[in-house]
């Protein structure tokens, strides 16, 4: 079976991460002057283009579909990584963009230790670093879970 390096990496490969199913209907406003749209989760689906082979001192990207709580695609998301090996473990550092259609984009980066035992946290932190249209000027935590191999729920904490 093939498995998602991302996954076997650990969770902070997809923020590529990736897990932003923001649903169509429902959108929380913040507390901030200029209200902010904070989508609900989302998840991030790559189980159909994942790096396979090592990838130990090298980058690597993966694209994929955004859907709701539904199933429903709302949109896509792309994330690009470095993986640098170390003496403790490897290292992966990752950016993304999610793009909900019709409503803007997010883009965020994350970054997990994976251990010589190929561990890692499943669930990663990381850092929303700006959006787009409905998402200008949104900024937070976008905190990323594996659910499957190649699948991440995305969960956004909005501090615009």
């Amino acid at each position: 079976m093939k498995r998602s390096v991302l996954f076997k990496r650990g969770a902070a490969g997809i923020v590529a991460a990736l897990a932003l199913t923001a649903g169509v209907p429902g959108l929380v406003a913040s507390a901030a002057a200029a209200a902010v749209a904070v989508p609900h989760p989302v998840t991030l689906d790559f189980s159909k283009d994942m790096p396979s082979g090592s990838t130990a001192d090298s980058a690597f990207g993966e694209h994929g579909a955004v859907r709701d709580a539904d199933g429903a695609s709302v949109g896509g998301a792309v994330i690009g990584c470095n993986d640098i090996s170390g003496v403790k473990g490897d290292v992966i550092l990752c950016t993304g963009i999610i793009d909900l259609y019709n409503r803007g984009e997010i883009s965020f980066t994350v970054g997990n230790l994976v251990k010589p035992d190929h561990t890692s946290a499943r669930t990663v932190d990381g850092v929303i670093t700006g959006g787009t249209e409905e998402f200008e000027g949104i900024s937070g935590q976008i905190h990323i879970t594996a659910t499957s191999d190649g699948v991440y729920k995305a969960e956004f904490e909005s501090k615009a």
